[in-house]
């Protein structure tokens, strides 16, 4: 069992407790604050996760809106109810106490809420979700922009939350072929429009921190430099710049980083000697589902592009060599085939998941650091453009 502590400024508490192997047994708080410690362990013995299961798999798929909003609201009311009655048997408690228990209580039930849509349809099969507007009056009854939570992680899980389902819901599913490209800094601008203070800044850090990691350095980059200009909290500002200091190299208009791979056949191949021909890199693997989703597509993409400056570069993270080999050969992939290996191509790419595209210009300059999937029809339009280009 895990006593997690409650410390305020000049509390003085003291702990006794017999050590049984891992174990805390005969737990006794004395001093200033000991009142908090007492009901903050209390309430983690009875609710050991620090909130109830909101969300079992079984109440997500079979319970329609209107059900599962009433058994997410009894849980919530039996943690309530029992802390409340804590504090009747306590006397000395603080109201910073009350405001991490509930948060512990409240942000958990709210972000269940948000979930439950789409969990809900993804379980039953379905493409849309199955409530009304009205359903989302439970946020309502929620603190959104909460300063004095903004250490408690149920608190800024929350906030994750609502941001992303919210810009799904009127964002994303709102626009006829959205481009996901924009997606980070199209949600660094989202967050502005429900949040303020502590979570808007929250949220805004993590847009830009997720639009480097995951999506084009050069898209997030005038936000980065927006935040940094507005941002009180010199930590956040301090982890976005140690980002982009690593991952400003892959920034559109930087010279692509050089390597020299092997290739299929055993011949070894230097990016850099493919200067002058648009470069559209796919790293994959034959154990990748959603790669192999995508090689018709490039093979279709390929032949559409027949005649222009375009290398189709193909770099299997594969560790198993034969099986590399069996599927270029079964499936009879076009392009150039090169092997990552032991290279560090992949640290250097930022490739943290597979596929992944990438498009070096005929200048041997980044293009494009995330690019799109060879089924989308704009893959076409760019590639085309990037080689017509003088």
């Amino acid at each position: 069992m895990q006593y997690p502590i409650f410390i305020e400024p000049a509390d003085s508490v003291a702990f006794h407790f017999t050590l049984n192997g891992k174990n805390i047994d005969n737990l006794q708080v004395n001093g200033r604050g000991a009142a908090n410690n007492k009901i903050l362990s209390a309430q983690n013995t009875r609710f050991p996760t620090g909130a109830a299961a909101y969300n079992p798999y079984d109440k997500v798929k079979d319970l329609n809106a209107p059900q599962y909003r009433n058994f997410t609201d009894s849980l919530r009311k039996i943690q309530r109810d029992y802390f409340a009655d804590l504090k009747k048997k306590t006397t000395g408690a603080t109201p910073a106490l009350d405001n991490l228990i509930f948060a512990n209580i409240d942000y958990p039930w709210a972000a269940a809420l948000l979930d439950y849509p789409q969990m809900n349809a993804r379980f039953n099969n379905r493409n849309t979700y199955n409530v009304d507007n009205n359903y989302f009056s439970f946020l309502n009854e929620t603190v959104i922009a909460n300063d004095g939570s903004i250490f408690i992680k149920a608190y800024t899980d929350f906030v994750d939350k609502f941001i992303n389902e919210r810009f799904a819901l009127e964002v994303i599913n709102a626009t006829k072929d959205y481009d996901y490209e924009k997606m980070y800094a199209d949600r660094y601008e989202f967050a502005k429009k429900y949040l303020q203070g502590e979570a808007l800044q929250f949220a805004t850090c993590k847009a830009i921190l997720e639009g480097m990691m995951h999506g084009r350095v050069e898209l997030v980059k005038p936000k980065l430099e927006e935040f940094i200009k507005s941002n009180k909290r010199v930590e956040y500002s301090q982890v976005l710049q140690n980002v982009f200091e690593q991952l400003k190299h892959l920034e559109a208009g930087q010279i692509a980083p050089d390597y020299k791979l092997n290739s299929i056949d055993g011949k070894e191949v230097s990016l850099s000697s493919l200067k002058g021909k648009v470069v559209y890199l796919d790293f994959w693997a034959t154990w990748c589902g959603p790669c192999k989703q995508q090689l018709p597509h490039s093979i279709e993409l390929k032949k559409k592009l027949a005649g222009q400056p375009i290398e189709f570069v193909y770099i299997s993270t594969d560790s198993n060599l034969d099986a590399w080999r069996k599927m270029v050969a079964e499936k009879q992939l076009p392009g150039l085939h090169l092997l990552a290996g032991t290279s560090g191509i992949q640290n250097k790419y930022h490739v943290t998941g597979i596929p992944k595209y990438l498009v070096i210009g005929k200048d041997g300059k980044i293009a494009n650091s995330h690019a799109r999937r060879p089924s989308d029809p704009r893959t076409f339009d760019m590639l085309k453009s990037l080689a017509e280009a003088k």
